[in-house]
């Protein structure tokens, strides 16, 4: 593109080639208003050109843009930037003796990393309290008795991702031992790029016709909430309402752990014939706190002590708003009868808010039953030996061995394929210290709603509307 010294250069050239005794040095009267004044103007016109050929090509060079000039570009089509995540995963709280009295970590509790030379420390909170009773779980390998606990970064972004073993160092909690993460905090992101962005504004341009695969994409529009989308019609073996059209499954995975969720209260009558209540927010994820009545005392109910559990639906509208996900009274601690209790409890608004958009009178397809429900998430139980090379820790090993594992599989997309030959291909490009993998692996399975599943041959397969996570993973170093 010109510049205002080659502007200012041609013209003078132009001039002097019709009139050479012209004075066009710098300060004359000629050179200001003849040539300089006009050259600017040229130089500004050519800057507005620039501009808005790369706008009009963001598909093709996103990164060219500034972050402002996408966010207008964006803004265009009804779309923002997805914020950036937080990381979220679980650590395990230890204690080396048997506990005489129970141990409360109150949620909020931070936990990090180690700071290094080259890197801060990163923080993390729990988002539940935890509590490490009389009759705590075991680890007869290491020989401690251990909590687990839900975690998320501090910071939104991917330096919440952090690997297996680093987490060490927790907040004043009298009687534990020790703190670590056994797998890597995973989901974390960044704000949005352009080129993420320029991806979501061609799924929109593409989906202006709501019938259409990538209409009820755009729709559901992936955000800082939802990270993948899944779309079940007819004649496809993964639609779970019916195989023979009219109806459309949506499925939606969260961004992370704790993406899109909101918190709700609610009240219910209680009466000793009536066990279950359907709650009024679905899909719901987990209750927090049920309070009540009992003995004719205030009191609040434990689901540790199975007062009571989530039962969640399992069957054709699971998932969804239309779900009947319900407060089951399971224990012999239930509130008075009669008398009120209260539920707490954590849905996944991310699919009420995708629903709505799918509802709305201006984009709903008249012929077709559009129901967004969130993706599944399937649990990964996995057992496996190693060989370490000579000059690495037992330690080093398994931390680096579990990251690489994790993290191959929280990569994969729903309905993704799992064998043990791709975890054995990451174990090796990533992890350090291994000299061998000792196939196949002791355990290999998945658990999903249906139960436990065994691998076939060492593979592991899903629908479309379920993803991988790990839920457990034991790694014998030799």
């Amino acid at each position: 593109m010109a510049t205002v010294s080659s502007i200012i250069t041609s013209m003078i050239n132009f001039i002097k080639g019709k009139n050479a005794t012209i004075d066009t040095s710098v300060g004359t009267l000629f050179r200001d208003i003849v040539v300089e004044c006009p050259a600017n103007e040229i130089n500004s016109v050519y800057t507005e050109i620039g501009s808005v050929q790369k706008i009009s090509a963001f598909f093709t060079y996103p990164e060219d843009l500034t972050t402002q000039e996408m966010d207008d570009v964006a803004a265009n089509y009804g779309l923002t930037r997805g914020a950036a995540v937080v990381a979220t995963g679980q650590v395990r709280f230890i204690k080396y003796t048997a506990p005489t009295s129970a141990i409360s970590i109150a949620a909020g509790t931070v936990v990090s990393t180690s700071s290094s030379s080259g890197a801060a420390a990163v923080s993390f909170v729990t988002t539940v309290e935890a509590i490490l009773s009389t009759t705590p779980n075991y680890d007869p390998i290491n020989n401690y008795y251990y909590v687990d606990a839900f975690i998320e970064s501090s910071t939104a972004g991917s330096i919440g991702n952090v690997g297996s073993g680093t987490i060490t160092s927790f907040g004043t909690v009298t009687g534990l031992d020790l703190v670590t993460n056994p797998l890597p905090t995973s989901g974390g992101a960044d704000a949005e790029s352009n080129t993420l962005l320029a991806g979501r504004i061609q799924i929109k341009l593409m989906g202006n016709n709501y019938g259409t695969t990538n209409g009820y994409v755009s729709l559901v529009n992936p955000s800082a909430s939802i990270s993948e989308v899944a779309i079940i019609g007819p004649n496809d073996p993964n639609m779970k309402r019916s195989l023979y059209g009219g109806k459309v499954d949506i499925g939606v995975r969260p961004a992370s752990v704790s993406a899109g969720l909101t918190t709700y209260s609610e009240n219910f009558s209680y009466i000793s014939s009536q066990q279950t209540y359907n709650l009024t927010k679905q899909p719901a994820r987990t209750i927090t706190t049920v309070t009540g009545t009992y003995l004719g005392n205030p009191y609040t109910f434990n689901s540790a002590t199975t007062d009571y559990s989530l039962l969640k639906d399992t069957g054709a509208n699971s998932g969804s708003v239309r779900a009947l996900d319900k407060i089951n009274w399971n224990g012999t601690k239930k509130p008075d009868d009669p008398s009120t209790f209260t539920v707490t409890y954590t849905y996944f608004s991310a699919a009420e808010d995708a629903q709505a958009n799918v509802d709305n009178d201006l984009y709903h397809t008249l012929t077709a039953d559009a129901l967004v429900r969130e993706a599944e998430s399937v649990g990964i139980i996995a057992a496996l030996t190693v060989v370490k090379l000579s000059g690495y820790s037992t330690s080093e090993v398994s931390s680096s061995v579990a990251t690489a594992f994790a993290n191959y599989v929280n990569g994969l997309l729903m309905g993704a394929t799992l064998d043990e030959s791709d975890l054995v291909g990451a174990i090796d490009t990533n992890a350090v210290g291994v000299d061998a993998i000792i196939l196949p692996f002791t355990t290999f399975q998945k658990v999903d709603s249906t139960g436990t599943t065994n691998s076939v041959n060492g593979r592991l397969t899903i629908t479309k509307v379920q993803y991988y996570r790990v839920s457990s993973l034991t790694i014998t170093v030799s």
